[in-house]
């Protein structure tokens, strides 16, 4: 999770479900995958998936260095969890934990 690719094909995921669900044109999120220990691509992909969260709607979101950086991974699995909260208010599958 610290480089930020499943975070980013978490991304892919839900968008794919959401133009399934709602008959919106899909925009794949693109991102790095092979990214080794590059500390600038882990940064991007992460910015990428939280941009994608806020355009999701979700206000309480981690910062790039929350995770990258290891300083505050708590807000950054609170933002994985808000995301999750709001797939099941729009009505997409989510994890049972979330509560509403």
């Amino acid at each position: 999770m610290q480089d930020g690719i499943i975070l980013c094909r978490l991304v892919n995921a839900i968008s794919k479900l959401r133009c399934e669900r709602f008959a919106e044109p899909f925009k794949l999120v693109h991102f790095r995958e092979n990214i080794g220990n590059s500390v600038f691509f882990a940064r991007i992909n992460i910015e990428t998936f939280i941009r994608w969260s806020k355009n999701f709607g979700v206000t309480d979101t981690c910062t790039v260095s929350d995770l990258v950086d290891l300083k505050d991974v708590m807000q950054a699995l609170n933002n994985v969890y808000n995301v999750g909260r709001k797939c099941a208010e729009i009505g997409l599958p989510h994890p049972q934990t979330v509560a509403l």
